[in-house]
């Protein structure tokens, strides 16, 4: 089997595949306006393969068995006057690696900056900024299943070891909303700085490490505590990347 893991450089969502075809690491890269997505050796950083019919794409996942890639787009329609905040306009590309090909597109409310995959592969996790929420779509229906709101301008998603939980950062207010993913409900909210955007978890799961460039020291803390959930905690910035304030 394929095994795929996802990560970002320099903003963008990038996903990292070990083909068995290849024997090797293979990187693949949304290249935005050129509508395209590259594949590149880790072990030559050559172009190894291009694919083309995305229109925009931007963040980009791969499932957990490495068999699909799912990217974004930062395109999308007008939406008529009236219309329903959460109606399609914007698409997701299932883009099949070694078919070479966009395999399918799935519809969804408003352009996406940032995708996350569930750990059983099922369900892809989109942030729609302009929406102020998140889709779940379901690979295998082939549609939106749920729409979250979560706050202003949903940045980045990261979802958490075993799935129970994702986290949310909204560049646009300053927090980080925290989703529970049995009924896809938003449990707490926390404080996130200035326009939080990509986040990590520490080892331990208790401390998420977030990408702040509004704030001076450019990266900042939050306590994650689940013994005592509440309503919203305020985190400390820290000094410098990967040092918790005490």
């Amino acid at each position: 089997m394929k095994r795929a893991l996802e990560t970002a450089l320099l903003g963008i969502g990038v996903a990292l595949a070990a083909l068995p075809a290849r024997a090797e690491l293979t990187v693949y890269i949304p290249l935005g306006s050129a509508n395209t997505v590259i594949a590149v050796s880790a072990s030559t950083d050559h172009i190894i393969r291009t694919f083309t019919g995305l229109e925009n794409p931007h963040g980009l996942v791969a499932t957990p068995d490495g068999e699909y890639l799912v990217a974004g787009s930062i395109s999308e329609t007008p939406l008529p006057q009236g219309a329903p905040a959460d109606t399609p306009n914007s698409k997701l590309y299932v883009i099949h690696p070694v078919h070479g090909h966009v395999m399918r597109t799935i519809p969804v409310p408003g352009w996406t900056h940032h995708q996350a995959i569930m750990p059983a592969g099922k369900l892809v996790i989109s942030t729609h900024p302009t929406r102020g929420a998140i889709s779940v779509v379901d690979l295998a229906a082939n549609r939106v299943a749920r729409v979250v709101q979560t706050g202003a301008a949903p940045n980045y998603s990261l979802v958490a070891p075993g799935g129970a939980r994702v986290y949310v950062s909204n560049s646009g207010d300053g927090t980080i909303s925290e989703v529970e993913t049995t009924g896809w409900t938003v449990v707490r909210t926390l404080e996130g700085g200035a326009s939080p955007e990509h986040m990590v978890l520490s080892e331990d799961g208790g401390l998420l490490y977030v990408a702040s460039p509004g704030a001076a020291a450019g990266c900042s803390t939050r306590p994650i505590i689940r013994q005592k959930p509440q309503p919203s905690t305020r985190a400390a910035s820290s000094s410098s990347l990967g040092m918790p304030w005490k």
